[in-house]
């Protein structure tokens, strides 16, 4: 078995992070359902990202609810991981994963409604595309065996995308962002080096433009009373300021006055 110092030291630190995070999610005591925890410790949740925690688009890659769910991306993230840190370097690889995190939660906003989301499968995604573009300009695809272990890879995380709950949006984002990135670091050639270069801050604007188009809430969609949990415990433990200006954010988003007055009856 691989000894965990002799993991790359970006790969090391991330699993580190991320068994951290959902150890949190699951023993922080909080008047609140799993889910409603994950929003408070960073899950991607589309009413906040729009009422100004715009950071959530790249925390939730760290976020995971079940033990199961994260040791199932943790072993992933090994089998990847160690060798593309390798390959790329620590820096290449970190700004691959953080950028397919990030364009996969991005589609996830542009593809769907007020939902919640974590893990970091839309990173692993871009890892895969990454590996897969690498394989194919150093020649290594012509290998029969190589080729047919590729597809085993991706049919099966092709099938995944059709199970329940499974937020199939980021994966596709994450993939692209992955290919895009990988198009600019393993560029063989000026011209191939200037595509990448062109396309990612293309997509990027792209995204930008459409995400400002989709940032109504539907009423159907609103979850004021979940949204009251993780502000009343942000205001209560050093967050009252930023409590209270999400809420107003939030009252005005979803039309009501709710979120605003009960922080301050509550207080």
């Amino acid at each position: 078995m691989r000894s965990f110092r002799q993991i790359p030291p970006a790969t090391r630190i991330i699993i580190l992070i991320c068994c951290a995070v959902c150890l949190a999610v699951n023993l922080v005591p909080f008047d609140g359902n799993l889910t409603e925890k994950a929003i408070l410790f960073g899950a991607y949740y589309k009413a906040m990202i729009v009422a100004g925690e715009y950071w959530r688009i790249l925390t939730a890659g760290l976020v995971h609810i079940s033990v199961w769910h994260l040791l199932m991306n943790m072993y992933s993230m090994l089998y990847i991981g160690v060798v593309l840190e390798r390959i790329l370097g620590w820096k290449n690889y970190l700004m691959t994963l953080v950028i397919s995190v990030v364009i996969g939660n991005l589609f996830l906003f542009v593809l769907s409604g007020n939902t919640v989301a974590v893990g970091i499968s839309g990173g692993l995604y871009g890892l895969m595309a990454c590996e897969i573009l690498i394989l194919y300009r150093r020649g290594v695809l012509k290998n029969p065996a190589v080729q047919r272990a590729v597809m085993q890879t991706v049919l099966m995380n092709m099938l995944i995308n059709f199970m329940p709950t499974v937020a199939w949006q980021a994966h596709l984002g994450g993939a692209v962002g992955g290919m895009l990135c990988a198009s600019i670091i393993t560029a063989a050639n000026r011209t191939q080096k200037i595509t990448g270069y062109t396309a990612l801050p293309i997509l990027c604007v792209i995204l930008a433009v459409m995400c400002m188009q989709k940032t109504a809430i539907r009423p159907s969609e609103t979850y004021a009373g979940t949204d009251a949990k993780v502000l009343k415990f942000e205001y209560d433990h050093g967050l009252a300021k930023h409590a209270m200006n999400i809420a107003r954010n939030l009252d005005e988003l979803y039309d009501i006055d709710y979120l605003e007055a009960y922080l301050k009856q509550e207080n």
